[in-house]
């Protein structure tokens, strides 16, 4: 069985603040041959994102039970959150089919309301100098296409570093 391990995750030395918006389901098989009931090899659910050996805290939209792993996941490493509960639809999951070739399904993830967008916005605002900021996925298609710029805006007046990993 795979697990997070197996994933190789980039390390930043600093402070972090992540956001998540998804969960990804791995899954291994030998063959694929569409329209047929085919066998997995190995399959590992896991949280998207960087996973740095250093403080981390991950922010961003969870909604219903990939929402609760992605929370869960996160306490489980012993790690911190601050994250916007999403009253309806529930955080994406994408599916990576591992075999000859590989193919990713992406899930359509939460539908995410103004409110709930100033809510982040709040987040956002608490975040101090010297921190790193990484804003990694898609941005949801709920949301304004440009949204990590608007957030790269609110923080331009604090030593804050910005990674995007879009």
């Amino acid at each position: 069985m795979l697990s997070q391990r197996d994933v190789k995750p980039k390390t930043v030395l600093k402070q972090i603040n992540l956001l998540i918006d998804i969960a990804d389901l791995l899954i291994k098989a030998a063959d694929i041959c569409l329209a047929l009931l085919d066998a997995i090899i190995a399959d590992a659910p896991f949280i998207s994102g960087k996973q740095p050996e250093q403080k981390l805290h991950a922010l961003g939209f969870v909604s219903g039970f990939t929402g609760d792993y992605i929370i869960n996941s996160l306490q489980e490493l012993n790690l911190k959150s601050d994250f916007i509960k999403v009253k309806e639809g529930f955080t994406r999951i994408n599916v990576k089919v591992k075999s000859e070739e590989e193919t990713e399904i992406n899930g359509q993830g939460p539908k995410i309301s103004e409110e709930e967008l100033n809510q982040f916005y709040k987040v956002i605002d608490k975040l101090v100098d010297g921190d790193i900021l990484i804003l990694s996925g898609s941005i949801p298609s709920c949301l304004d296409e440009r949204l990590y710029e608007s957030i790269m805006k609110k923080v331009e007046d604090r030593d804050i570093k910005v990674i995007v990993d879009a």
